[in-house]
């Protein structure tokens, strides 16, 4: 099989790759990934006696943490001949899967338990041979693009530092979360992202409808997307269009889910 996977966290955008070759029983194999002191991953242990270190930590928040299994069969060997349609669960060590429809995961306890309960929900095309061999080509770490705006806030363009998207599949954004420690007061907070495919040189809007945090609360959502996908090497920029008019509001941070 082969393995990918791109990593990024809430607040620091890192990627870095480490490619498997070998083959594994849909079964059988077990692995984990090595994780340092801080919660860094550095390497990653597969099937028996292989030690695969990345080129250089990988600084992703573990809390929350989720993986994407994208499983490819490949056709049935002597050895492989089983046609069931229900995958065995794969074991690894450091977190433990939650089942959300396909394969996916988060850190809870010290292990990792890869599941796929529905096959026909796997993003492919083929059922999965299980007792035989398949490929697994990607499980990008999914996360959040974060914005902060630390002080009283003001209305004007280009507000916090830019993001860079350098995830080479791209970001698929799905909805937008804004809290502020200071709430606004007579007049709500509304704020907007820009996206920019030629490094800075012109920006739009991802929104139709711009997300707002209303007078008196400290926590908004809303807004209407219409930019869901930022492509790798696009920036995006945060905006402030309006604030409190007698609490501005202070401390902003915006979130898009990704």
């Amino acid at each position: 099989y082969d393995a990918s996977y791109d990593v990024w966290g809430p607040t620091v955008q890192l990627e870095d790759q480490i490619v498997i070759s070998g083959l594994a029983s849909a079964g059988g194999d077990s692995g984990a990934l090595l994780l340092d002191e801080n919660k860094n991953i550095v390497g990653l242990f597969w099937g028996g006696s292989d030690t695969h270190a990345i080129g250089s930590p990988i600084g992703a928040i573990l809390s929350e943490l989720n993986i994407r299994f994208e499983l490819t069969p490949v056709p049935a060997t002597s050895t492989s001949t089983s046609t069931t349609t229900t995958l065995a669960p794969i074991h690894m060590r450091g977190l433990e899967i939650t089942e959300l429809g396909e394969v996916t995961a988060a850190l809870k306890g010290d292990e990792l338990l890869v599941l796929v309960s529905d096959p026909s929900r796997v993003p492919i095309n083929k059922k999965i041979v299980v007792g035989g061999a398949y490929l697994v080509s990607a499980f990008p770490i999914r996360g959040q693009v974060m914005f902060t705006m630390p002080g009283t806030l003001v209305v004007g363009d280009d507000q916090a530092p830019w993001f860079i998207c350098g995830v080479p599949a791209g970001l698929t954004l799905t909805g937008t979360a804004l809290a502020v420690k200071t709430a606004p007061s007579s007049s709500s907070i509304r704020v907007d992202i820009q996206h920019s495919g030629n490094c800075g040189l012109n920006w739009a809007s991802i929104y139709s409808i711009r997300p707002s945090i209303s007078s008196g609360n400290r926590c908004g959502t809303g807004g209407s997307l219409s930019t869901t996908y930022i492509e790798q090497g696009s920036i995006l920029r945060l905006d402030i269009d309006q604030v409190g008019s007698s609490v501005a509001g202070a401390d902003l941070t915006v979130s898009l889910r990704v």
